[in-house]
């Protein structure tokens, strides 16, 4: 189960990327041997908006809110906790420094609802120094509760397929992939 979330005006771009690359989904779950059909639903979310939030989870246990067959390992939603175990995926969400607080508390809230096991990846392409280190100073200040793990992406950075101008890009400027694309693990360890 997939909820995806932005702000209204960006929705109809998701909801044509997520068509767009149906094949592909399909195909990777395939060779994973997945056979039941993703449940995918775009959903407005601003960052710090816990009802919304609250709202998107409790979204995944409504079979109405999805098209095709409802897998058997799907979450299911009691009080404010999934038994299924949550991962929280942010990509370039750090490039607006007022939004550092309302994103990390939007994420320690999911991670509460998500219950043991649940945890968030935080990726971003590294574009500006000052903003990247405002993020992570308002991390480490840990008043979420979110404890961050950066994880080394050496291997996988080293099998992707880039696009010339990336490569190009890199050359250029004499970084390595693996200091232009940064991932962190957040994990909640608040009592």
């Amino acid at each position: 189960d997939v909820v995806f979330t932005d702000l209204e005006v960006v929705l109809p771009l998701t909801r044509r990327n997520l068509q767009r690359n149906q094949e592909v989904i399909q195909a990777t779950r395939a060779a994973a041997g997945v056979r039941a059909s993703p449940r995918v639903l775009v959903q407005e979310l601003m960052f710090g908006d816990d009802a919304s939030l609250a709202a998107a989870v409790a979204r995944i246990d409504n079979e109405s809110d999805f098209d095709g067959a409802l897998p058997e390992s799907r979450a299911v939603v009691q009080g404010t906790q999934t038994q299924q175990r949550l991962l929280v995926l942010c990509s370039d969400c750090i490039w607006l420094p007022y939004l550092h607080e309302p994103l990390l508390k939007t994420i320690a809230a999911a991670l509460r609802l998500g219950g043991p096991g649940a945890f968030a990846l935080v990726a971003y392409q590294t574009r500006n120094a000052a903003i990247e280190k405002a993020f992570h100073s308002r991390l480490a200040s840990n008043t979420d509760g979110l404890l961050s793990t950066p994880l080394n992406l050496d291997a996988s950075l080293a099998r992707v397929q880039w696009p010339e101008q990336i490569l190009l890009g890199l050359s250029n400027g004499g970084r390595a992939l693996e200091d232009h694309f940064k991932v962190y693990r957040l994990d909640l360890v608040e009592a």
